[in-house]
């Protein structure tokens, strides 16, 4: 068989494409940062709407638990699809997605600009999702060793993670502006490893990932910084090579892609119930029942 399928060269197509739709934005919305910005999270969101399979609803909006706590906006909400994805949609089209049926969440920007700190507001955002009700899962397969409390349900999953319903994060940004990875470092060795990103994508740039270097001095990265605590990992900013065939913007996207679908695949969330969340709206009280035989049945002892 002699045709092959290019996808290094598909890769630097779809990241010229939101390359263009930033620059597009720009053009229509010169004096309006926000509405450039808000063109360009819709072309990311399409993007990944396209590239994921079916089972995953792609949305932007505030995640919210049982209590009623609620997230900030959020630009990239990818849930369950199968299993209740939005427990309410205002009329101008807000919605709000239970925590229990997200898989991951994004942050786009369309141009980094140092004096924002998005760093700084993402950690807010994460810190405020640490404080909602959303427990792990242990995999109690994980690893391969079968013990006492392994599942048979766990084993047929094969997944390679050590919780089930990590939740990932990322950030996006289209066009590196005055990012330097010297102005960012401080903040994500200083902070707590939950409370920053799990991958930061500089689309024209590189990607900040957490890294350790391998008997062959190359780094290997970790999806999840929470398990990453011990003295041989580090954060890494690699400046992606132009690939053969594709471009470094192609070779960043396909980096994202890449993690981002493994962390879905070795995933599970149980079915979310809306119950829990419409249940405490309503109190029973003696003062508002009619019972049928005129008096409540008697509670046996």
């Amino acid at each position: 068989m002699d045709k092959r399928f290019d996808l290094a060269r598909a890769f630097a197509r779809d990241a010229a494409l939101l390359r263009l739709a930033r620059e597009s934005a720009m053009l229509i919305h010169p004096t309006d940062i926000r509405a450039a910005g808000n063109e360009v999270e819709k072309a990311v969101r399409d993007y990944f709407r396209q590239m994921l399979p079916p089972r995953y609803y792609i949305t932007s909006g505030h995640l919210i638990d049982f209590d009623q706590q609620v997230t900030p906006q959020i630009d990239i909400i990818i849930a369950d699809a199968f299993n209740l994805s939005s427990l309410y949609t205002t009329q101008d089209g807000t919605e709000y997605v239970p925590i229990t049926s997200v898989f991951a969440i994004g942050e786009v920007k369309s141009t980094y600009y140092k004096s924002r700190s998005y760093f700084h507001e993402l950690t807010n955002t994460l810190a405020g999702i640490a404080e909602m009700h959303r427990p792990l899962v242990e995999n109690t397969a994980y690893g391969g060793e079968l013990h006492g409390d392994t599942t048979l349900v766990d084993m047929m999953r094969g997944s390679s993670n050590r919780f089930l319903n990590h939740l990932f994060s990322f950030f996006f940004c289209v066009d590196a502006g005055d990012f330097s990875f010297k102005d960012v470092s401080p903040h994500f060795t200083s902070t707590d490893l939950a409370l920053v990103p799990n991958v930061s994508v500089l689309l024209d740039k590189g990607v900040l990932i957490r890294s350790c270097l391998n008997e062959a001095g190359e780094g290997e990265y970790h999806k999840y910084p929470t398990e990453t605590a011990g003295p041989e990992y580090d954060w890494l900013f690699a400046e992606s090579m132009d690939s053969k065939g594709g471009s470094r913007e192609g070779s960043n996207l396909a980096f994202l892609y890449g993690m981002l679908i493994n962390h879905l695949s070795n995933s599970h969330l149980e079915p979310a119930n809306a119950y829990p969340y419409t249940t405490k709206l309503v109190h029973l009280r003696r003062s508002t029942l009619s019972w049928a035989k005129g008096s409540p049945p008697e509670v046996s002892q």
